[in-house]
């Protein structure tokens, strides 16, 4: 069962969001992130924290959800007595 977790979703499009508007370029153009005590940015950060395709539940993305529940049923008798009538 996936339950989509929109509260993630929200949350990773804001950081990402408030990223963009505090990076800056230094010398020889690296980039950085500038990051003030105490604001929305500060407590959201890292990105990685926040996912838009994230399992209310088990926390794995969409596809890795989907790819472990499909894989434990995937050699099913009925399956591979379908295999063998092609």
């Amino acid at each position: 069962l996936f339950i989509w977790d929109g509260m993630s979703a929200s949350r990773y499009h804001v950081c990402k969001r408030l990223l963009r508007d505090n990076v800056y370029e230094g010398l020889g153009g690296k980039k950085f992130v500038r990051i003030r005590p105490g604001s929305v940015l500060a407590s959201l950060y890292p990105l990685s924290k926040h996912s838009p395709d994230r399992c209310l539940l088990c926390n794995q993305s969409f596809l890795n959800h989907l790819t472990s529940w499909w894989f434990s049923k995937l050699y099913t008798p009925y399956d591979l007595y379908l295999d063998g009538t092609r």
